[in-house]
């Protein structure tokens, strides 16, 4: 059998590390259930992972732009949200008739309950 040269086995380790470092981030997985101020599960409420940089608009409290850069979601009739996504950093935002959410990464990852803040109103 013949010997494969050390220069040719360090190419393929050298390559092989440099594919390690170039792999996305592992996915951050979300998994919360969603409440409304009164403690009733929210169902139909629009989830939406934004990547860090990315500007949202809703309106009228219930409708996001269309972003192919988000992650959207919907919550089922328990009110559990399950998304995943790769991006490094990202703000999770709820909205719904009955209220919204607003929660940078590192919260939306250690939220397993979370409840929705009521929309404010301006009258006059």
């Amino acid at each position: 059998m013949k010997e494969t040269p050390r220069s040719t086995l360090y190419v393929l380790l050298a390559l092989l590390c440099a594919l390690q470092w170039s792999m996305p981030a592992p996915a951050a997985e979300i998994a919360l259930r969603v409440t409304d101020p009164s403690g009733n599960s929210v169902s139909g409420a629009t989830a939406a992972i934004v990547p860090a940089g990315r500007t949202v608009f809703v309106t009228d409290g219930l409708t996001l732009d269309e972003d192919p850069n988000y992650v959207l979601g919907k919550s089922d009739d328990a009110g559990a949200v399950h998304l995943k996504t790769d991006a490094a950093d990202f703000l999770l935002l709820i909205v719904h008739e009955r209220g919204y959410a607003k929660l940078d990464r590192d919260t939306a990852l250690k939220t397993k309950n979370l409840t929705l803040t009521r929309w404010g109103r301006i009258e006059g």
